[in-house]
Protein backbone atom coordinates (compact mmCIF):
# COMPACT_ATOMS: atom_id res chain seq x y z
CA UNK A 1 0.00 0.00 0.00
CA UNK A 2 1.48 3.03 -0.80
CA UNK A 3 2.23 5.83 1.54
CA UNK A 4 -0.49 8.42 1.58
CA UNK A 5 1.60 11.33 2.99
CA UNK A 6 3.68 10.92 0.29
CA UNK A 7 1.44 11.31 -2.88
CA UNK A 8 -1.71 13.53 -1.17
CA UNK A 9 0.07 16.78 -2.47
CA UNK A 10 -0.80 15.33 -5.73
CA UNK A 11 -4.42 15.74 -5.42
CA UNK A 12 -6.34 19.46 -4.59
CA UNK A 13 -8.87 19.25 -1.80
CA UNK A 14 -12.72 18.72 -2.47
CA UNK A 15 -14.81 22.25 -1.83
CA UNK A 16 -18.14 21.39 -1.01
CA UNK A 17 -19.26 24.68 -1.37
CA UNK A 18 -17.69 25.09 -4.86
CA UNK A 19 -19.37 21.49 -5.71
CA UNK A 20 -23.26 22.71 -4.07
CA UNK A 21 -23.04 26.39 -5.88
CA UNK A 22 -21.91 28.21 -9.30
CA UNK A 23 -18.43 29.46 -8.91
CA UNK A 24 -20.03 32.96 -8.91
CA UNK A 25 -21.78 32.36 -5.70
CA UNK A 26 -19.32 30.32 -4.12
CA UNK A 27 -17.30 33.26 -4.58
CA UNK A 28 -19.45 35.54 -2.91
CA UNK A 29 -19.93 33.21 -0.30
CA UNK A 30 -15.65 33.02 0.94
CA UNK A 31 -15.78 36.86 0.13
CA UNK A 32 -18.62 37.21 2.71
CA UNK A 33 -17.52 34.49 5.79
CA UNK A 34 -13.76 34.42 4.60
CA UNK A 35 -12.50 37.86 3.01
CA UNK A 36 -9.58 37.90 1.60
CA UNK A 37 -7.97 41.34 2.96
CA UNK A 38 -6.18 40.77 6.56
CA UNK A 39 -7.37 43.14 9.32
CA UNK A 40 -4.29 45.59 9.96
CA UNK A 41 -5.32 45.08 13.91
CA UNK A 42 -4.47 41.46 14.00
CA UNK A 43 -1.76 41.46 11.97
CA UNK A 44 -0.54 44.54 14.57
CA UNK A 45 -1.20 42.73 17.55
CA UNK A 46 0.96 40.02 16.21
CA UNK A 47 4.12 42.07 15.27
CA UNK A 48 3.54 43.70 18.91
CA UNK A 49 6.13 42.03 21.07
CA UNK A 50 8.91 41.57 17.60
CA UNK A 51 11.85 43.42 17.46
CA UNK A 52 12.54 46.39 14.93
CA UNK A 53 14.60 43.97 13.12
CA UNK A 54 12.05 40.93 13.34
CA UNK A 55 9.77 43.59 11.66
CA UNK A 56 11.83 44.81 8.92
CA UNK A 57 12.50 40.58 7.75
CA UNK A 58 8.79 40.38 7.67
CA UNK A 59 8.01 43.41 5.69
CA UNK A 60 11.22 42.50 3.21
CA UNK A 61 9.27 38.93 2.60
CA UNK A 62 6.01 40.62 2.14
CA UNK A 63 7.61 42.75 -0.57
CA UNK A 64 8.98 39.93 -2.13
CA UNK A 65 5.41 37.88 -2.39
CA UNK A 66 3.84 41.34 -4.01
CA UNK A 67 6.95 41.27 -6.26
CA UNK A 68 6.32 37.29 -7.09
CA UNK A 69 2.90 38.09 -7.45
CA UNK A 70 3.18 40.84 -9.67
CA UNK A 71 5.24 38.65 -12.48
CA UNK A 72 2.38 36.00 -11.84
CA UNK A 73 -0.35 38.55 -12.59
CA UNK A 74 1.88 40.17 -15.46
CA UNK A 75 2.81 36.58 -16.84
CA UNK A 76 -1.27 35.50 -16.90
CA UNK A 77 -1.87 38.95 -18.58
CA UNK A 78 0.17 38.55 -21.23
CA UNK A 79 -0.84 34.81 -21.98
CA UNK A 80 -4.74 36.23 -22.31
CA UNK A 81 -3.40 38.85 -24.81
CA UNK A 82 -1.69 36.34 -26.72
CA UNK A 83 -4.27 33.59 -26.89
Amino acid sequence: MPDLKSISWKYEEINPISMIFPSNIAVIIYEKNWPHVPKTAVIQKATQGMTVEEKRVIRARAENMMAIAKVVIDAVSAEKQTD
